[in-house]
């Protein structure tokens, strides 16, 4: 081939594998080892892992947790902290890439790479195209290094974004009994959680809060009995969301303000947040409720 031709091919395969081409895909390509080389000496080529490259820039999380999965082997996954930002849950720490990798003896280390040697398959999904262990595995695995708050605030984001449900993290922890890590996601599970948001703009309301990393509330709870939404009962605060479909007439606001005078007589103070203000300006909500825990906190 020529070198436009080379030039096409590389980008082809760039394509189909999101950017990142491994050593053997190059040599497929017909191009030697010399003249792999002398396309990274001229920057044609850019080594993101060793063994594994890109046509050059700037890799985005997809393409550098990609890239480490084929640096790692066929049989590693995109596990840990790495997992957690490739599903959305959390912001991932570093330029280091944290895999998993199942076999008897340890796997080879490359630089950039984080690898935890495992001894039986985890359960697996693909996330844009990438192997990664579950959201309910990855908690598991982060349990320790999180710590309970943190764990908390990520165990309530997969929640609200349906990646897991409680009941599949209490059988995660039932499997592993006596694993590391499984007492602290447990204690978090048990730590007087309720069920998920059931509406998305409970959902939205909670991942507004758990952005801002403000303490987890107790969620669809009874309190002076009552059901509401949110609760801090440290604070003794309560946060309802006001959908149109709920709270959308004279009765129903009649209602509302009778139920908040209810609570406020057993020291409850109920803030109400509309499905505009949640969804418009989420991290505003997040400031107020910050604002208010901050101040009945320290009263």
């Amino acid at each position: 081939m020529n070198e436009r031709d080379v030039q096409d091919a590389l980008v082809a395969l760039a394509a189909r594998t999101g950017g990142p081409m491994t050593h053997a895909q190059l040599r497929a390509l017909g191009l030697s080892p010399r003249a792999i080389a002398r396309r990274i000496a001229n920057g044609r080529l850019t080594v993101a892992f060793r063994g594994v490259y890109t046509l050059g820039g700037p890799l985005d999380l997809r393409g550098r947790l990609s890239a480490a999965h084929m640096a790692a082997g066929a049989a590693s996954a995109a596990s840990h902290w790495s997992s957690l930002a490739l599903l959305g849950v959390a912001d991932h720490p570093g330029d280091a890439c944290h895999v998993s990798v199942r076999g008897g003896r340890a796997p080879r280390t490359r630089p950039g790479i984080v690898v935890h040697r495992i001894a039986a398959a985890p359960p697996l999904i693909v996330v844009r195209g990438v192997p990664a262990t579950t959201a309910a595995r990855t908690l598991l695995d982060v349990a320790c290094l999180a710590g309970p708050a943190r764990l908390g605030r990520l165990v309530d984001e997969a929640l609200v974004r349906r990646l897991t449900s409680e009941a599949e993290l209490a059988r995660t922890c039932a499997e592993h009994r006596g694993r590391r890590g499984v007492a602290v996601l447990a204690a978090v599970l048990g730590s007087g959680r309720a069920a998920p948001a059931r509406s998305e703009l409970e959902r939205r309301l909670l991942a507004a809060v758990t952005a801002a990393e403000l303490p987890r509330p107790l969620v669809n709870r009874l309190v002076a009995g009552h059901e509401v939404d949110f609760a801090w009962p440290l604070q003794r605060v309560i946060v309802e969301t006001d959908g149109m479909a709920a709270h959308g007439h004279r009765r129903a606001l009649e209602r509302d303000h009778a139920r908040d005078a209810a609570l406020a007589t057993h020291g409850w103070l109920v803030l109400r947040f509309t499905w505009r203000q949640v969804v418009g300006s989420p991290a505003a909500v997040a400031a107020r409720i910050a604002e208010v825990l901050a101040v009945r906190a320290a009263a």
